[in-house]
């Protein structure tokens, strides 16, 4: 792709006759150092890529080890905001905000995807993006209540 695109801007300039030798060398130089700098970012991305993968992967590893040990007996844990760890099964019905009188069994886990909105989100589900904060305090700490690919959120 970069050796097509290089050939059609050295296509290009060698067509415009108003453009000097010495400026199709030196734009042709430029192209290719640019090319060079895009293969560099694309490596980059894909290191990336992979990291974060390797994030995500550690996450669920975590959210695991924690599920395991609040099947285990004893106390139910808590995040920082007080609310049990271990998704819909861990909050009982009565604690949750505003009840559950709309007949429903109780919120249920949704993952979230690339382009997810808080707003699109409130609105598939008939629902309000207050009651969506409530169910996750967590979003309280972000800017603009920002939904980020594969949160784990609890859904009146």
């Amino acid at each position: 792709m970069q050796r097509l695109l290089l050939i059609l801007l050295i296509f290009l300039f060698s067509a415009c006759s108003s453009v000097s030798e010495e400026e199709k060398e030196k734009l042709r130089a430029e192209t290719e150092a640019l090319a060079a700098e895009l293969g560099q970012l694309r490596q980059e991305a894909v290191i990336l890529d992979r990291a974060l993968t390797n994030v995500y992967k550690e996450k669920d590893r975590v959210v695991d080890q924690i599920n395991n040990l609040s099947g285990a007996g004893g106390a139910q844990p808590q995040n920082l905001a007080g609310m049990p760890i271990g998704g819909p099964a861990a909050i009982a019905q009565d604690s949750l905000p505003g009840g559950a009188s709309d007949g429903q069994t109780g919120p249920r886990k949704y993952i979230a995807q690339r382009g997810d909105t808080l707003s699109q989100l409130a609105k598939d589900n008939n629902t309000t993006v207050q009651a969506i904060v409530q169910l996750n305090p967590f979003l309280n700490n972000r800017e603009g209540y920002m939904v980020w690919e594969r949160d784990e959120l609890l859904l009146p």
